[in-house]
């Protein structure tokens, strides 16, 4: 297991070092990178942007920990990016394609007052720094960095843990309100 994190690691270090020679600057050009991959996906409507945009470098990671040489990392990661949008977009239009075949067979359609008293209840169920850690992550301006770095610390994690924790979070919100509107 530690041989997988140094590997990771070490393809880490090969994308920033391919980015620039300087440290500082390649943390900076990575940063720029990430964020412009935020914007990339949010601008087509994505949700978890944040968390797609690490998708991206993940696997732009594993192809450096894989020993692939890669020219011009931006070029590369939006090439990447652009195959992980084909993915999102053909998963969500499968999952509305279901919605509304659920709705057909139910009878029923989406009522949103309904789906924000699922939520409220099912908000109740999660521990109260739960709770609080969606608030504050999710609150406006809180797709600042540094604000997340500094949430992240105070839950004695990473940026990435944070966004682990929070995506587990949301999914459990998915499926208690999903288990309460089938009921």
């Amino acid at each position: 297991m530690k041989s997988s994190s140094n590997n990771s690691e070490g393809a880490f270090a090969l994308l920033l070092s391919t980015l620039s020679s300087d440290n500082e600057t390649a943390h900076a050009l990575y940063e720029e990178l990430r964020r412009s991959l935020i914007r990339y996906f949010s601008f087509r409507g994505l949700h978890d942007s944040d968390l797609i945009a690490d998708e991206v470098i993940d696997r732009v990671v594993v192809k450096f920990g894989d020993g692939a040489v890669i020219d011009n990392v931006q070029r590369y990661s939006f090439g990447v990016a652009r195959l992980i949008l084909l993915e999102k977009v053909r998963k969500q239009k499968l999952e509305r394609d279901r919605l509304v075949e659920l709705g057909k067979t139910n009878g029923s359609s989406v009522d949103s007052d309904e789906l924000l008293e699922s939520l409220r209840q099912c908000m109740t169920e999660l521990a109260e720094n739960e709770q609080a850690l969606l608030m504050n992550y999710y609150s406006s301006g809180s797709k600042d960095l540094e604000k997340r770095e500094h949430l992240a610390r105070e839950h004695g994690t990473t940026i990435n843990g944070l966004r682990l924790k929070v995506f587990r979070l949301k999914k459990r919100l998915e499926r208690c309100v999903n288990k309460r509107r089938n009921n």
